[in-house]
């Protein structure tokens, strides 16, 4: 991999286009002589998805294309086709509130032998920033309460029918990141409507690390890059009102089967998301999914905040802040746990008391970002919200609740 290039902000890397690495694709190209390609949605570390005209049923979807090298290529595609093969719930079951998936292939190309998905056509992420685009002017970077409310029931209702069907989503991976808004009818809309909403697709060149022109040579890379649209348009259109917002989970790449047996899985995903038994490398099962689950509830309410802290400095620092953001909200780690925490020593005494340097204290609560000042009504609301987030994260997986009771829990606290 070429390591001289610029790393823009939501692109993919151009130095990973090289044996192994992504596929070079423009915009009209036709792949499998029924996809035709009319702008890019994203891109990941292992793939690059792109908006395609489907030819045959007329109608927008996406196609993800992974590098060569991804290493759950397979995995991901295997669970594409399951899903594909899943009766329909019927109307508002379940499965509406996880990605559709319609079709896969392998293509062949200058840099490999590419696995690629199609699925259905959606908006922007939970994780675009709203107070970037100005789309909530009073609520700043925080969804209404309304929406969160029926956020974060769809959610958890996508997690329960996951595990219905024995898939786990992949413990950390369960992020804002990989929640994405969807619309009833974008997949239908006309040329000038989704051109309205997505603009037209900007080519781009390659950029140098010295900050000058750099085109691709040779068959490896694209003539040119082409850039993710501004979300501002499309994320209004899907945000227009709360009875209306529909949130769907996508990006199996970390997921995997539930084989009713605990089991070591090595994950890519950030650690910020990750339950205390992959931190300690104990065995990971659908409760692992539960404690991610929380975290991304409370980012919906939060305006993506993270319950327990974190740095930006190296993976082992970032470990033991977020250890130590655990002990203060949740307490003590179980005894198997607290004695593997290496770096123990440098915050607590032997007895696990905070050594005089490093004082801290369990905190009582963790919903206090809402705002300093609410309503005695939303203030009841978020009280029985943390005691369900607090049943979603319990140390032991075992004593966490399931998906479907935190459905139930949930529509208990919103009175939905």
């Amino acid at each position: 991999m070429d390591r001289t290039y610029f790393h823009a902000d939501g692109m993919e890397y151009p130095g990973r286009y090289c044996y192994g690495g992504y596929h070079p694709v423009h915009l009209d190209d036709i792949i499998q002589d029924r996809y035709r390609v009319v702008g890019k949605l994203g891109s990941g570390s292992y793939s690059t998805v792109w908006l395609v005209d489907d030819l045959y049923s007329r109608r927008w979807v996406s196609l993800k294309i992974l590098t060569a090298d991804a290493a759950n290529a397979v995995s991901e595609v295997e669970l594409s086709r399951y899903l594909k093969r899943q009766p329909a719930g019927g109307k508002n079951s379940d499965a509406d509130y996880v990605m559709t998936y319609f079709d896969d292939f392998k293509i062949n190309g200058p840099n490999g032998t590419h696995h690629c998905i199609v699925a259905e056509f959606l908006g922007p992420t939970l994780a675009t920033d709203l107070f970037r685009y100005d789309i909530y002017e009073d609520e700043g970077c925080r969804y209404p309460t309304a929406m969160a409310k029926k956020m974060a029931i769809q959610v958890a209702r996508g997690v329960a029918y996951l595990h219905s069907r024995g898939i786990i989503h992949g413990v950390t991976d369960l992020h804002p990141g990989n929640l994405l808004l969807f619309a009833k009818g974008m997949d239908h809309w006309s040329p000038e409507k989704l051109k309205e909403c997505l603009g037209e697709p900007k080519k781009v060149r390659p950029i140098a690390s010295d900050g000058t022109p750099r085109p691709f040579t040779g068959p490896h890379g694209p003539r040119y890059l082409v850039n993710p649209p501004n979300p501002r348009k499309i994320l209004s259109f899907c945000l227009n009102s709360p009875d209306g917002v529909h949130v769907k989970i996508g990006d199996f790449s970390e997921a995997f089967w539930w084989e009713n047996e605990p089991k070591m899985v090595k994950l890519h995903t950030p650690h910020v998301y990750a339950a205390p038994e992959i931190f300690f490398n104990d065995r990971i099962c659908p409760a692992s999914d539960i404690w991610a689950l929380a975290h991304a509830i409370y980012s919906i309410f939060t305006g993506g905040c993270t319950i327990f802290e974190s740095s930006i400095f190296s993976r082992r620092h970032v470990d033991n802040r977020i250890l130590l953001g655990m002990f203060y909200v949740l307490g003590k780690f179980p005894p198997r746990w607290w004695s593997r925490w290496n770096d123990r020593s440098e915050y607590f005494d032997d007895d696990g008391n905070f050594l005089p340097a490093k004082e801290g204290k369990v905190m009582d609560g963790i919903l206090w970002m809402r705002g300093e000042t609410i309503e005695q009504e939303e203030k009841i609301m978020l009280d029985k919200l943390e005691t369900t987030l607090r049943m979603m994260l319990r140390y032991e997986p075992n004593d966490r609740i399931s998906a479907r009771k935190a459905v139930e829990l949930l529509q208990d606290c919103f009175d939905m």
